[in-house]
């Protein structure tokens, strides 16, 4: 065999460890009803939840908690997912996102630990600013 026909295969070979490490790592996007049933199947893995948070006639988000002075730090909202299933969402040492209150989506990115969701990192979509605004 020559040189080159042992490189490429070489570089084929660490082409699909890598590809294939990154499927490991990928996560679902799920409703709260199908993390919770993964949770009490024993998966703990952290799961990718969309939706919105609860908010009232003024667009106020209800039930947003920020505690830094607390020892961990506590961001805790209520949040409806797209099946319209509503939960609420418990970070710990997680500092609360400027922009939390006028996002239009939520996902979450997290786990059930007994009938509380632990949130691990969260991925806001707000109102964007170049859409053509009514006059």
């Amino acid at each position: 065999m020559k040189k080159t026909h042992i490189i490429a295969l070489v570089i084929v070979g660490i082409a699909v460890a890598i590809i294939a490490s990154t499927f490991g790592d990928a996560s679902t996007y799920v409703t709260f009803k199908s993390a919770k049933n993964n949770a009490k199947n024993g998966n703990n893995q952290d799961l990718h939840i969309v939706g919105s948070l609860l908010k009232d006639k003024k667009s106020n988000p209800l039930d947003l908690f920020f505690d830094d002075k607390a020892s961990p730090m506590v961001l805790s909202f209520s949040m409806i997912d797209d099946d319209g299933n509503t939960e609420k969402v418990t970070f710990y040492d997680y500092a609360k996102p400027q922009e939390i209150e006028r996002s239009e989506k939520v996902v979450v990115i997290g786990h059930y630990e007994g009938d509380v969701f632990k949130g691990t990192s969260i991925l806001l979509k707000c109102p964007s600013k170049y859409e053509n605004k009514e006059l």
